[in-house]
C-alpha cells in the first residue's frame, strides 16, 4: 500500500511537472483574457502562429499610407502601419480561441473597428472615411462646385475637396486651412494656370494633402509658403516656370510625383529672404526629368533627397549655403558604381561637394 502511494505520488508529480513545462514552453504564445468576471477569465495557449494582412484605402479607392493597424486580445497587443500601396502585414500572431479587436486608424479619418478571429494567412481590407465633409468639383451631381477655388473657399478644416476629371483653368490658393485636395485621376485632372502666377499656392497651412493632379502652365506649378507637415504625392508637375517651390517650410513630404519639363527648377527648397529656412523635408520616389535644375537646395538644412530618378536635367542637383542634405540611393541617369558628386557652395561662396554615397544601379519603378 505504501509502495502504491509512493508510485501514485511520483506519477502525479510527473504529470504536474509536465503540465508546468508545457505551459512554460508556450508562455510566449499565451494570452490572459479578462472579461471582467473572474469566473470566466481564461488563458489561451497554442503553439501555431498566424498572420493578418490586407489593404487600407479611402472611400475614393486611393491607398492610405501610414494607417496604424492594431490587434488586441487580452494582454497581447500588436500593430504595424500600411505602406505607400496601402498594404499592411502583421506576422507571428498566436492562433488562439478568441476574437481579436482589430482597428485601422489615421489622423483625419474615422477609426474602423472589427472583431475577428485570426488564423494562418488571414486577410482583411479596410476602407477609411475621411473626417469632415467632402465637397465635389465637376461631375454631374446637383450641388457640385464648378471651380476648385470656390470649393476650397467653402471648405473647413478636415474637409476633402474631390475634383472630377477635366481641365480647370485656375490659380488655386489654399490659405490657413487643413484640407485634402484630391483629383480623380492624375493625368486627366488638370489645373492649368494659363501662365499666370501659380497653378496651386499653399500658404500658412498645416497638414494639407495634395494628390491626383496635373499642374501645368504656371509660373510655379506648386508653391508651399510657410507651411509644415504637408504631403504632395501622385501628381504630375509639368511645363511650369518652377515645378515645386518649398519656401520657409519644414517637415513636408514630396513623394511619387512626376516633375518634368519645367523651365527652371524641378524642385526648389529655399528660404524666405535668407532668414526662414526650409528644413527636414523628405523628397523621395519622384521622377525628376528634363528640368533646368532637377533639385536645388538653398539656405536650408537637414533635407532628405532619397530614392528618386533623375533623367536628362540640364543640371541634376545643386546646393547653395545649405548643409546636412542627405542625397542617398538616387538613380542618376545611368547605373553608377562610384558615389555621385553634387556640387554647390557653402559660406562665403566657397565651392563644395557633397555625395550620394550609394547611388542606385537601376531606376526605380515610378509610374
Amino acid at each position: 500500500m505504501f509502495r502504491r502511494s509512493i508510485t501514485g505520488g511520483i506519477i502525479l508529480l510527473f504529470l504536474i511537472s509536465s503540465l508546468i513545462s508545457m505551459v512554460s514552453s508556450n508562455e510566449g504564445n499565451c494570452i490572459y483574457v479578462d472579461d471582467g468576471t473572474a469566473e470566466y477569465n481564461r488563458i489561451y495557449c497554442k503553439i501555431e502562429n498566424g498572420s493578418l494582412s490586407g489593404y487600407v484605402n479611402d472611400t475614393f479607392f486611393n491607398p492610405i499610407k501610414g494607417a496604424v493597424i492594431s490587434i488586441k486580445c487580452g494582454g497581447l497587443h500588436m500593430q504595424n502601419t500600411s505602406d505607400s500601396n496601402g498594404f499592411y502585414y502583421i506576422g507571428n500572431v498566436p492562433i488562439v480561441d478568441c476574437y481579436w479587436n482589430v482597428s485601422a486608424s489615421k489622423k483625419r479619418y474615422e477609426t474602423y473597428w472589427i472583431e475577428m478571429s485570426i488564423d494562418i494567412n488571414s486577410t482583411y481590407d479596410f476602407v477609411l472615411t475621411p473626417l469632415g465633409k467632402t465637397l465635389y468639383v465637376g461631375g454631374n451631381e446637383t450641388g457640385n462646385y464648378t471651380t476648385i477655388q470656390s470649393a476650397v473657399d467653402n471648405a473647413s478644416d478636415g474637409d476633402t475637396v474631390f475634383v472630377y476629371r477635366g481641365t480647370y483653368y485656375e490659380n488655386v490658393g489654399i490659405v490657413k486651412k487643413t484640407v485634402s485636395l484630391v483629383g480623380q485621376e492624375r493625368d486627366t485632372t488638370i489645373i492649368d494656370a494659363q501662365k499666370k502666377r501659380c497653378a496651386l499656392s499653399v500658404n500658412n497651412s498645416q497638414k494639407v494633402e495634395i494628390k491626383g493632379f496635373t499642374f501645368q502652365q504656371g509660373q510655379f506649378g506648386i508653391e508651399i509658403w510657410l507651411c509644415n507637415n504637408n504631403i504632395i504625392s501622385d501628381n504630375k508637375i509639368s511645363n511650369n516656370g518652377c515645378g515645386i517651390s518649398i519656401s520657409g517650410s519644414d517637415n513636408n513630404i514630396i513623394a511619387d510625383n512626376v516633375v518634368n519639363y519645367n523651365s527652371g527648377h524641378g524642385i526648389n527648397i529655399n528660404s524666405i529672404f535668407g532668414k526662414i529656412s526650409s528644413d527636414k523635408n523628405d523628397i523621395f520616389s519622384n521622377l525628376i526629368k528634363e528640368n533646368q535644375v532637377g533639385v536645388f537646395v538653398t539656405v536650408s538644412s537637414d533635407n532628405n533627397i532619397n530614392r528618386n530618378n533623375f533623367y536628362n536635367n540640364s543640371r541634376d542637383a545643386f546646393f547653395d549655403f545649405s548643409r546636412s542634405t542627405s542625397w542617398n540611393e538616387n538613380y542618376w541617369n545611368r547605373p553608377r558604381v562610384f558615389p555621385k558628386p553634387i556640387f554647390g557652395y557653402i559660406i562665403l561662396m566657397i565651392p563644395w561637394v557633397e555625395f550620394d554615397w550609394h547611388p542606385a544601379k537601376e531606376p526605380y519603378y515610378i509610374t
